[in-house]
Order: structure tokens, then sequence, then C-alpha cells
């Protein structure tokens, strides 16, 4: 069709309004929770209820469910965005809510499912269009899925005056709801019955991608707008018929699905339809993104990359009227637009900008504020505001409710300016409620009076109040010494129960868009509630006068009650008790119902001072064949021995005489009444069992000796070595180098006096009798007085050496198992005495040295 600019003859009619004043946020409220929410549309059931659609993959604070990655999300609130009901549906994979109606019986919702469990009955492959009808407190009814095996999504749902819905969105199936497909995505409207029964499905477009965003009813017409890249089949007219850049596409279908009329508006640098409009039968408005500043627009604020919102008119016949950008030099993006009364259209979205139409913006660079403004119908700003803070926002959706207050719907990533709270990472977004309007006088909260101290204690319940004058709109609860605070849109904070670490001052900051006040300080004590200590601390006996007065220490603020094995005592609640009967006594002191704690159990006996145990001898039986035990006489008293815990049958003296090892107790009873326990005593038949061992070759010809030594130990234990069974003199430890011969053995007694001889290692020698000395080592030389220094050594050690005569020794070290770690012959004569042997290379630890003719002598070397 040709196009035809005019100007309506109704537009030159209307009469040009003088700009109004901006509305502005005078209330706000996240609702969602700590992952991603996204709002899609919002809808107005009455002055005090509002429904919104969209979707969630949270599961916490204000929603409680989620089948898997996103499910489609509606809930219903009040005027203060208050939650009334709320319902999630979905499945395993993603599933949402794009847009919805009201319907005589509750709310229609459409979008696309991607699921086949959970709430989704069915799936055909990748994306199904998706209806669900809901009854008007939010409970499912009947749900259809729509489409083929491709990906098929419904963007938008209008009724049908005689019965019945049409939807839009998009389609690249050819089987089941489709018949056919022009390439790529197609535009894809279908007529619903009862139950969401397809009537009628059609796919429209070209070869290239298509997808209608948007449908409206007029005039016994169905007009849809979206995009095309395409400039063949059902669509003509693109501005770019290269297919690489997008025109809106504005299309008008009958009843039965056939085509009236289409037209591409836009440019050569790309444009997209988002909403549509009906001003009156013969006007539909329609806004836009767009970068193009020719064809059907007359200009472009920014780069070609960035967009503009982009208002224009069409009438019901097909003829492009005019339009005109709104924006600034960066990017603006378009949510929705509505008619606000028939002169007046209202139209949201986002803004990145802060020049020409757009006045202000919170974020960085690149960021999105929520852009809302107001155009007459010859397309004259009236006014404009942005929203949010520092993170992303987006509206998607806005209710006119009269004398420029509005109610909003979008989304936002802040924690800061506009935005008082936010759930979750500052990377998920929240669902942001708006109320747009003047504020009221006053309206900056303030505290109408102090806070009072709380003594409490932790897994307590504790509930705060915040009284200001006005009411804000979020509270924040700082508890400074404990590194808490708790954000949220009442007055009140319930901790329940109270978290560990929280002792603390706190104060309360009560926020509002227009101000905000902080209260005074007040202390947050969370003590642990201390039990009482029970006196007398030693267990109580009932034998000297048959009562025991038992008392501990109050503090204020808090009760007490006195149990008795576990029991409480009836009307005992006083700092003291008298007991008259055996068992635990224990206190209960209680500030509250979860502040309680329990006292340490005192035990009431009958018994006397434990009973002494003395032995005749050491109670160790391998120095004798018994011992006796016994504990104090007295004829009035009676006796019962226990062995092992075990009733000795007959032990009924003061005294026992034990030849077995074993646990020994006594229990004296003093009257029928007063007995006395003594502690359990050990009876053991302990005696060291002797081993040794040699380091080394037992045949010392080339040594010229070796290391005996023994692993046995234990406490108080004694060595004596042996030689040829005659004891060596001051050979008292567990180690013996020896140079000589013979049969060496090893003593080992205990403090009890009982000793065990280990066997005997023979030490010898090979060499001949008369060559037991080195060649060349005269008898007079057999005799060598030796010195080192200094020791411990660190690198080198000294030997002081006197000798009467030359000759070639053999030098070595011995570490303390008697291995060989050094050897090396040296010449020695009278005209020297000192000689240098290098330790460098040992490790730290003590070792012999040996030359013959000497006595080891031990070093350390460090």
């Amino acid at each position: 069709m040709q196009m035809i600019k005019y100007i309506s003859a109704f537009i030159l009619l209307i009469v040009s309004l003088t700009a109004l004043s901006q509305p502005e946020l005078t209330y706000q409220k996240v609702i969602g929770g700590t992952s991603n929410d996204i709002a899609t549309e919002i809808l107005q059931i009455s002055d005090n209820q509002y429904v919104v659609s969209g979707y969630s993959r949270s599961s916490d604070i204000d929603l409680a469910v989620n089948n898997g990655l996103f499910d489609l999300l509606t809930f219903s609130t009040d005027s203060l965005g208050n939650i009334l009901w709320r319902t999630t549906l979905g499945g395993s994979l993603d599933d949402a809510a794009t847009s919805m109606l009201a319907t005589a019986d509750g709310y229609l919702l459409c979008g696309f499912s991607k699921s086949s469990d959970g709430d989704v009955l069915a799936n055909y492959g990748d994306n199904d269009g998706w209806l669900v009808q809901l009854n008007t407190d939010g409970a499912a009814v009947w749900q259809s899925n729509l489409g083929g095996s491709g990906s098929d999504i419904i963007n938008d749902i209008v009724a049908i005056p005689s019965g019945g819905y049409m939807v839009v969105g998009s389609t690249t199936s050819t089987d089941i709801d489709l018949d056919g497909n022009y390439g790529g995505q197609d535009v894809w409207v279908m007529r619903i019955g009862g139950g969401g029964a397809v009537v009628w499905s059609k796919h429209f477009g070209g070869s290239g991608d298509d997808v209608g965003r948007s449908i409206i009813y007029t005039n016994e017409q169905y007009i849809i707008t979206g995009y095309t890249f395409s400039n063949d089949f059902d669509v003509s007219g693109n501005h770019d018929a290269t297919g690489l850049t997008e025109d809106v596409w504005v299309l008008n279908l009958d009843i039965d699905g056939n085509i009236n009329w289409q037209y591409c508006a836009g440019g050569s640098s790309g444009d997209e339809g988002e909403d549509l409009v009906a001003i009156n039968d013969t006007l539909i408005a329609v806004v836009a993104e767009s970068r193009s500043l020719d064809g059907d627009l007359s200009g472009h604020y920014g780069g070609s990359t960035t967009r503009d919102i982009w208002v224009f008119f069409m009438h019901s016949d097909g003829n492009f009227i005019t339009g005109h950008h709104f924006g600034g030099t960066d990017d603006e993006v378009p949510g929705s637009i509505r008619l606000e009364d028939s002169t007046r259209l209202i139209i949201t979205g986002s803004s990145e900008s802060n020049d020409i139409d757009v006045s202000a913006h919170f974020g960085a660079v690149g960021v999105s504020d929520i852009w809302i403004f107001q155009t007459d119908t010859s397309l004259t700003l009236q006014w404009e505001n942005n929203f949010g803070g520092t993170g992303m926002e987006f509206c998607s959706g806005i209710v006119a409710l009269g004398d420029t207050n509005y109610i909003a719907i979008g989304q936002t990533r802040s924690t800061d300016n506009q935005v008082l709270l936010h759930h979750g990472f500052t990377l998920n977004n929240d669902i942001w409620f708006m109320r747009l309007g003047s504020f009221p006088t006053p309206c900056a909260p303030a505290f109408t009076s102090p806070l009072s101290d709380v003594l409490t204690c932790f897994e307590d319940t504790v509930s705060l109040t915040a009284i200001t004058e006005p009411a804000a709109q979020v509270y924040e609860w700082h508890f400074p010494d404990g590194g808490s605070v708790f954000s949220n849109y009442s007055n009140s904070l319930v901790l329940a129960p109270v978290p560990a670490g929280l002792d603390s001052t706190y104060f309360i900051v009560a926020k509002s868009l227009c101000g905000f006040d902080t209260s005074t300080i007040a202390a947050f004590r969370t003590d642990e509630v201390i039990a009482p200590s029970i006196f007398p601390l030693l267990s109580p006996s009932l034998c000297d006068s048959g009562e025991v007065l038992l008392h501990f220490t109050p503090e204020a603020g808090f009760t007490y009650a006195w149990y008795f094995n576990g029991e409480p005592i009836p009307d005992a609640s006083g700092s003291s008790y008298l007991a008259t009967i055996s068992g635990d006594y224990s206190v209960l002191a209680t500030r509250s119902e979860n502040c309680v704690n329990f006292s340490a159990p005192r035990t009431v006996t009958y018994e006397t001072d434990d009973a002494i145990i003395s032995f005749s001898g050491p109670a160790n039986l391998c120095a004798s064949e018994s011992v006796t035990l016994s504990t104090t006489l007295d004829e009035d008293w009676s006796y019962q021995w226990f062995y092992n815990g075990d009733t000795l049958v007959g032990a009924v003296g003061a005294e026992l005489i034990v030849t077995e090892t074993g646990n020994y107790s006594v229990r004296i009873t003093i009257s029928d009444s007063c007995f006395s326990n003594s502690i359990t005593v050990a009876v053991i038949n302990e005696t060291p069992v002797a081993s040794i061992m040699a380091n080394g070759d037992t045949d010392i010809c080339l040594t010229g000796s070796v290391l005996l030594n023994t692993s046995v130990t234990g406490i108080g234990y004694s060595y004596q070595w042996l030689q040829n069974d005659i004891p060596i003199t001051g050979a008292t430890t567990i180690g013996l180098v020896t140079l000589d011969t013979g049969y060496f053995a090893l003593e080992i007694s205990n403090t009890f006096g009982c000793s065990d001889t280990s066997e005997a290692i023979y030490v010898f020698t090979s060499c001949p009798e008369d060559t037991t000395t080195p060649v060349g080592l005269s008898p007079d030389l057999e005799s060598i007085a030796m010195l080192l220094y200094p020791n411990p050594a660190a690198t080198t050690l000294n030997m002081e050496v006197t000798i009467p005569g030359a000759i070639n020794l053999p030098v070595r070290i011995l570490d303390l198992q008697g291995r060989e770690v050094y050897l090396e012959w040296m010449v020695f004569n009278p005209a020297t005495t000192r000689y240098q042997v290098p330790v460098e290379v040992l490790s730290p630890g003590m070792y012999i040295l040996q030359i013959p003719g000497s006595s080891p002598a031990p070093f350390v070397k460090e």
C-alpha cells in the first residue's frame, strides 16, 4: 500500500494542552527473592487490587516456589504492593508469562514454556506457546501448549468481542499447529476458543525474521505490531531491501486471519515495534525503538547505533500519518504505551541519556533508568521523569489512576537512590512496584520517641518496633557492634531466634523517598543465661543431720525453679531449698520463654567422706605372693570389699589379703542410711622382662669395641650391666660400649624390687692372642691418654694424644648404634700431641671416637 502522510481532521481539532508538572515517585517496593524476577504486565482490578505477570527464578522472601530455571509468575497486590496472592507455574526448564488480560472468571496469561514436567502438561519441542487460565484467586483452571517442534512464543493476547481470543507471537515451526514457514521466524497469529482450543493458526511474514509483539482489537479489526527483516511474501515496502535491518511491521487482520493491509514503518537503520493502542476507531498509536533518521522519520538524537523511542500514528485504513522521536543521545527503549484519556498518551520504558528530552540520569553510561513520559496527540512532550538508582531499570507496564497519579511495574538491579531495598545480588533483578504522583504533607518520617534498651539472650525471640510519624517506606535496623543490618518494609522486626553475636548497640533508620530519620541509639544485650551455682559445692551428705540446705545467689530479672531428679519441685522457687532425700537437685533460671538455663546438678547423698585404703607393702605382687589392704577400723561399722566391681563373698572385715591382680574397693556402712565408698585401687604383678642387643659385630678384632643396649624401658626402672655374671662398676644406663670380651648381660629392676636378667651376649675377638693389638703397637703403648675438644664440635674435633713412640693407628668414629661412620689411619709420634679429625659431614648427635690403646671417648656433633 502506498504510504500517505497526512494529518487527520480530528487531530487538527485537538486543542493544545498546557504541559503538566511531572509526577514524582512517592512510594516504591521491591518484590521477589534473591534470584532474577521480571515483570511483564500490570492490570488494575479495583482501586486496591492489581495483578502482575512475569517470570521468576526465586524461591525465597516474597516467592516460595521455583520448579527450575524461570517459572511463570503471577501475583496480586494491594495499592501499596503488598502481596494478596501469588502463583508460580512451570517445570524444570524456562517458562514465562509475557502478557495477560482479565477475563470474566479470572486472568488469562500468555507466554511460552520449554518444560514438559512439573506444572506443564506437554511440550512439542523447544519453546511452545503457552496459555494458562487462572481463577480470581490465582489458581490454575486450564492450560494449553501450542505450536510445533520449532521455537514458538506468544507475546500478547486480546479478547474477541464475540468470544475467544486472538494471540500473536513468533514461530519457526512447520508442523502440529503450523502448516508452513516462510523462513526464520514468522509472525504467528492464532484464534483460540474456550479451554485453549485452536480455531485457526496462521503464520505471516517473509523469508527473513518476522516477530509479532502486540495486538489490539479496534473497529472490528485486529492490528498487530512487531518487526520484519523481510520484503517478500506477506511483506512489502521494507526500507532496507537487503534484509540487514528491520522495519516496524504493522499488520491488520480480519476475524478469520486474512490480511486487510500491512505497512513497513521506519527507515534504513533498524526499527522495531513494541506496543500499540487505539486512540479511537480510526487512529492507532504505535511505540517503537528506532535507530533511523530517514524514511518515515525526520530526525534521530543519537548515533546510528543508539535507539530513540519513536511514537507514530496510523489510520485504521493503513495509512501512515505522522510520528515523533523522544529521548537523548544514548539508548532509549520502549516498554508500553497506554491511552490515559482521549488526548494523552503515557509511554514507559528505559533511558540511558541525560540530555534533550531526558532531564536526569542516575546510573553510569550504558546503565538504564526507568523513563516514563506523557505526550499529547500532537506528539508534544507534556512531562517526563526518570526513576531508579545506579543499577539497571526497565518499566514494562503502567496504570493511570487520574490526576497525574500512576502505578507502574518494572524491574531494578539498584540498591541506592530511589531504590530503598533490594533482594539478592545487584546482578539480579527485583520486580519494582512504583506509585507516581505528588508527595503528601508531611512526607519525611520522624521518630516520635527514643528507643528502649533490650535485654535478651541467644535463641530467644525478640520483637522491635519503630514508631515514626508519618510511617516510613523502608526501615533499616543497624547493630553496628554485631556487624548486622536488617532491612524491611515493616516498622517491626522480629528476631526469631536472636542470632549469636548480636550483642551490640542498635539504632533504626526510617526511609522514605522524600527523606529519612535516624533514631536514638539504645543497648541490645544478648547475654547467655548464666546458670546459678548451687552451694555447698562438694556433694553434701545427709548423714550428720538428715537434711542439707542447698542455696544459690539469684540475679535480678530472673525467675527460678528447683528440680529433683529432673522433675520440678512444687512451690520451690526461692534461692534456697532444704533437701531431706538423696538425689540430684538443680535450678532452672528463666528470663523469658526461650531464655533459660539449668544449673549443674548437685547430688545429695547418704555418703560420708571417702573411705581410705592402705597397703601393707607395694601393690605389686612381683615382690611377694600377697599384699594386705586395710581401711579404718571401727567395731560399730560393717564392711564389704569389691573385686573388679563385684562383691567379694566373705570379705567383710577391715582388712583384705590380696593374692590376685585387679581393682579393689571397700564400702563402709556406718549406720542404716550412711555409708562411705572408697576409691578403687589397683593391685598389679609387673616384673621387667630384660633383653639386650648388639649394635654391630660382636667380634671386636677389627672394630675394637661393640655397643650393647636394650629397648626395655619403664617408669622407675634401673639398670645394671654384668660381665661374666659380675656387675660392671658404673654401667647403669641402657647402653654399654665394651672393649673387652666375655659374656655380657643386663639386669633390669623396678621400684617394687622386682628384677629380671637378660640372656647374655658373647663378645669375642678372632685376632690371634699375640696380635690383639695393631701391628707395631707395643705393650707399653697400650695405655694412651686422649683428650677431645671442643666438645660439642661443629666442623673439626681436636685430639690431644700423648704417646711414647711413633705408630700408625686407626681412628674410628661410631654412632650410638655401633655403626662405623668414620675411619682414618693416622701416624702418631711423640713430637706431635694434637691431631684434627674432620666431623663437618656428620649429622648432629652423640658419637664415640676410638683409637687402639685408649678408652672410647664420647663427643657431640653440633
